[in-house]
Formats: structure tokens, C-alpha cells, sequence
């Protein structure tokens, strides 16, 4: 931050607590299945013309809204940052909520009728995740690890 930078501090809202501990705690927390498809393009995309290209990723409109009127939410796509450690070396990532894991399963009939598979090699990450507001994340690690704690 550049020297005599600083941040502007807003006042909240009438109503609204200043400090996160007299927020009001949700009871219930929200539910959402992610999935995350990590893929590169394949030789056969590679052969394929730059028109036969742009011909299949417009035909891939109708198909993510197809998911969409079914539920979807989609909540990006990205190249994948591989300056990181363990990183893969190279690729693409297409990141989706789903009401739950048989509508991944169902939103994974509409990829195979997309024929993405025939282009793209995938892996596809489901997971329906916990531990959002945790204040000891050490206890989601032990549940999904099996640990018991004392």
C-alpha cells in the first residue's frame, strides 16, 4: 500500500452491530453442492478449426442454461493460477452450485450430451462443504478425518 494510503472506513447501516459477535447467527447453514470441473483441451480440440471451435462453445450456451433453468448456478470460470505450489501445470476450471449431489448427477448428463468429454479431459469434484462458521476449524478436520476428539 503506498505511503499515506489508507482505507476508508464506513459506517454500517442503521441496525446493523458494529462488531461480528453481535451478529445474528444463522441456525440453520446454507446447503449448496459445488462442483468443480478442472479441464484442459485435448488433441481432438486441437484439431479442430477455430470455426469448428467457436461453433461448439456456442453450442455450450444452451446447455449451462439448461442447468441453469434446472438449478445451477454458475459461479465462474478461470484459467488456473500455477504459480502456486502443487499447482497443476496447466489448465482451466468451471466452478457450480447445485441444490444437491443428484443434481450434480443430473447436471453431469447435461455435460455428456454437450459431448465435452470428446474435447476436454476433466476432473470432476463434487463436495458438499462444512465448517464455514467453526470458530475451531481443527473440528471439521477431525470429523472428515475420522479423529475423535476428547
Amino acid at each position: 500500500m503506498p505511503a499515506g494510503a489508507r482505507f476508508d472506513v464506513m459506517e454500517p447501516p442503521a441496525g446493523m452491530p458494529l462488531i461480528p459477535s453481535e451478529s445474528p447467527v444463522r441456525e440453520e447453514p446454507i446447503a449448496m453442492q459445488i462442483l468443480a470441473i478442472v479441464w484442459h483441451p485435448n488433441a481432438r480440440w486441437e484439431a479442430l478449426s477455430d470455426a469448428d471451435k467457436r461453433v461448439y462453445l456456442e453450442s455450450l450456451d444452451d446447455y449451462i442454461n439448461q442447468g441453469r433453468a434446472a438449478g445451477l448456478v454458475v459461479l465462474g470460470w478461470s484459467r488456473i493460477d500455477t504459480t502456486l505450489p502443487k499447482a497443476p501445470k496447466e489448465g482451466y476450471i468451471g466452478v457450480f452450485g447445485l441444490d444437491s449431489a443428484e443434481q450434480v448427477h443430473e447436471f453431469e448428463k447435461v455435460v455428456i450430451e454437450a459431448r465435452w468429454y470428446e474435447y476436454f479431459d476433466s476432473t470432476n469434484i463434487s463436495i458438499g462443504l462444512e465448517g464455514a462458521t467453526e470458530a475451531a476449524p481443527h473440528k471439521v478436520y477431525a470429523k472428515l478425518l475420522g479423529v475423535a476428539l476428547d
